[in-house]
This record gives C-alpha cells, sequence and structure tokens, in this order.
C-alpha cells in the first residue's frame, strides 16, 4: 500500500466519520456549482491546518493510524474541509506530502474533550513512528470567516516569520501592494495569527502568519511580481520577513476527483 493509496483512504474514511458534519458546512454557490466551493466558519469555531512528511517504510502504520484518529476525532466534530495538492514549493526547504489540509473543530472545549478522550493518548503515542514531520496550525476564531474556493483558481499558502526589528515593513508592503493584488484578480482568502502551533521538529518554531492567497492563474501570480509596483516594495517585504515557506497549491474539497 502506497502513500498515496493510503490518502485515498483517507479521504474516504474524513468522509464517512465527518459526513453530518460537512452538511451545511461546505456548500457550492448556487450561482456556478460545479465552480465554486464556500467554506464557512463562525466566531469561536477552531480552523486548522495539517501538513505532513511521513515514515518511508511505514505505509500499513500510517494507514492505521488515519483510521483510530480521524473517526475518533469525528466524534467531537472535527470535520475535513478541503485539500491544498501542492503543486510547487515556492519558498523554503519543507516539502509536505501530498496535500495541506483544512479542517475545523466546533469550539476549543470539543478539541480538548477529545484530547482528553483515554483512547487518543495510545493514538497519539503512534506519531513519531509514522511521521518524519507534522505540523498544526490551530486559530480560534475571533470573528465569522466566509472562504471561496473557484475550480481552476491557484491557491498559495504563505507560512510567515517576521523580522523581530522590521515587521512593520511587512504591513506597510501589504498597504501598498493591495491595489496592485486587486489588478491582478488576487486575493487574500484568510489571514491567520496567532493560536496554537505543533511540530514534530524542533524547528521552526510558531510562524506569526499563515496567509492564503487566490490567484486566477500562475500568469496573475507572474504579472503581480513583474509590476513596477513590486519592484518598488519589495524591500519592505524582504525586510519585513525574515523567514517564508511558500507552497502554490490546488483546493479541492475532500474526496473530490476534480
Amino acid at each position: 500500500m502506497t502513500v498515496r493509496h493510503i490518502q485515498s483512504c483517507l479521504c474516504r474514511t474524513l468522509l464517512v466519520a465527518g459526513a453530518i458534519t460537512v452538511i451545511g458546512t461546505v456548500t457550492p454557490s448556487p450561482a456556478h456549482a460545479t465552480e465554486e466551493l464556500s467554506i464557512t466558519f463562525s466566531k469561536g469555531e477552531l480552523l486548522q491546518l495539517i501538513s505532513a512528511m511521513y515514515v518511508k517504510g511505514k505505509d500499513k502504520e500510517l494507514g492505521a493510524y488515519f483510521q483510530k484518529a480521524f473517526p475518533l476525532a469525528a466524534r467531537y466534530g472535527y470535520t475535513p474541509l478541503i485539500q491544498f495538492h501542492v503543486t510547487e514549493v515556492i519558498a523554503g526547504t519543507y516539502q509536505p506530502e501530498g496535500f495541506i489540509g483544512l479542517y475545523k473543530w466546533p469550539s476549543q472545549a470539543d478539541a480538548e474533550r477529545f484530547a482528553h478522550d483515554p483512547q487518543w493518548a495510545p493514538i497519539e503515542a503512534t506519531r513519531p513512528e509514522v511521521f518524519r514531520e507534522l505540523r498544526i496550525s490551530t486559530v480560534v476564531l475571533d470573528d465569522d470567516l466566509k472562504m471561496t474556493f473557484k475550480d481552476g483558481h491557484v491557491y498559495e499558502v504563505q507560512v510567515l516569520w517576521l523580522s523581530n526589528d522590521h515587521r512593520d515593513n511587512y504591513n506597510r508592503y501589504k498597504q501598498a501592494m493591495q491595489a496592485t493584488l486587486d489588478q491582478v484578480g488576487g486575493r487574500v482568502i484568510a489571514r491567520l495569527s496567532g493560536g496554537q502551533y505543533e511540530s514534530a521538529q524542533p524547528w521552526p518554531h510558531q510562524p506569526d502568519q499563515i496567509v492564503i492567497l487566490e490567484w486566477p492563474d500562475a500568469n496573475a501570480r507572474a504579472a503581480y511580481l513583474n509590476s513596477e509596483a513590486f519592484q518598488q516594495q519589495k524591500h519592505l517585504l524582504y525586510s519585513g520577513v525574515a523567514n517564508a515557506e511558500s507552497f502554490l497549491t490546488k483546493a479541492t474539497p475532500y474526496g473530490s476527483s476534480r
């Protein structure tokens, strides 16, 4: 059994385990039922992004982990939403395998009840056996959040560690480049900060921001980077961000074949 096959099995497991909670949370846009997908979070819900690298030769054990962990989490309302299939690593050396997953917990209390379920501890203890790296970012949302994903568009997931001395430059860069982002058809789907961060490795520490950007296509992103405005403002980006990881992805709902 290959890792790709395990991921396919995971999709089916998640869909079965989370079917009740997914309904009404992930909905096609009425106007473009086959082209758009809307994800809605309410204030107080937890948004979670997970990526991983797997231990080679442990496919059976990895499959067993998934088959135990996710149905248990689903009992507490854990919902799989979106797979960001990584097509290109733009920045950084981290190369998550397969996809970056977007998930939801109904509340902090539900997540804590799951964490204290006596069945979870022995499952969690097997993580070092199957994951070379496992990164989990969990953010409690202070406001409602709606994200709309469009079929055929490109989604960039940026993980940012800001400069201790010049982090304000990043804010200046964002403000200066907003008009150009609008002109090329790009938009920020979500900008996340704070929350909890878990990693199997001691580095990196918790990022300062995770940004999900939408581009109509790769040419739009190239037009943004080649614009006169970016050439004038990129020094603010480079001085304001100390370290970054960036991934170009295709976003699909769990279990989708598109």
